[in-house]
């Protein structure tokens, strides 16, 4: 609604600069996810927003989780953790657009849920990576042979649990904010965000065994993992209410 337009653009000046002076992120990034917030809190609503800060703010905890052990073995983000524009593009962009297609070609409800879904899916892949980055006992997921730790397409069990919490996490998070200030359609729905999310964690990994670094990027992989997740909950949304 216009009338929080004004709280919103606070909300997301205040959080940007919070998230450059705690080294989250870097100044474009800040910048970026200053520019993503407003598209989803404006787009969408204030609790669309507070679910993405939420991601935030969680994303940055797992970062700095052992993060000494990370820069010794050259696996950390940033020189301090932060993260830089590129990372929040990915990680924001399907986000950014379920919230437009909110106010022009989607339900709003059914647009939760995809939100929520792209959210969980984003929160799956970074704790799966974070958290798993530590364990010494890594697989490639496409063949299940054991690799270094940071190869692409790289699985473990501890990445994998880490993966399906992010994933429950954030459904139940993203649920509970929207359903307690509007409309979501059916309480069952909400194993959409969580398996998913998790799914999506999985087409990142097997993305990155098979495509990264040769058409792909690492942050497409992220952009194209959230993208396919967003249209599989999309259309089991459609065959279950349809």
């Amino acid at each position: 609604m216009p009338v929080d337009i004004p709280v919103i653009f606070a909300i997301c000046i205040i959080l940007a600069l919070l998230a450059y002076g705690l080294r989250a992120l870097d100044w474009q990034a800040s910048l970026t996810a200053l520019i993503i917030g407003l598209v989803v809190g404006v787009f969408g609503d204030l609790t669309w927003l507070l679910v993405l800060i939420i991601f935030l703010f969680v994303s940055f905890a797992a970062t700095k989780y052992k993060y000494s052990f990370k820069s010794s073995i050259g696996e950390s983000e940033g020189k301090k953790g932060e993260r830089r524009w590129n990372n929040v593009v990915a990680n924001g962009t399907i986000p950014a657009l379920i919230a437009v297609l909110s106010s022009f070609a989607l339900p709003k409800e059914l647009a939760g849920v995809l939100f929520i879904t792209a959210i969980s899916a984003a929160l799956s892949d970074t704790l799966a990576s974070e958290i798993g980055i530590i364990s010494d006992r890594v697989y490639l997921i496409t063949n299940m042979k054991k690799v270094e730790r940071g190869t692409n397409g790289g699985v473990s069990f501890l990445g994998t649990n880490a993966a399906f919490f992010g994933a429950l996490f954030m459904s139940l998070a993203g649920w509970i904010i929207l359903s307690a200030f509007s409309f979501l359609p059916g309480r069952t729905l909400i194993l959409i965000p969580v398996f998913i999310g998790f799914l999506c964690c999985q087409i990142d990994s097997i993305l990155g065994a098979t495509l990264e670094g040769k058409i792909l990027t690492k942050d497409t992989v992220n952009l194209v993992s959230m993208g396919a997740g967003a249209l599989i909950a999309w259309v089991i949304i459609w065959i279950v209410c349809c």
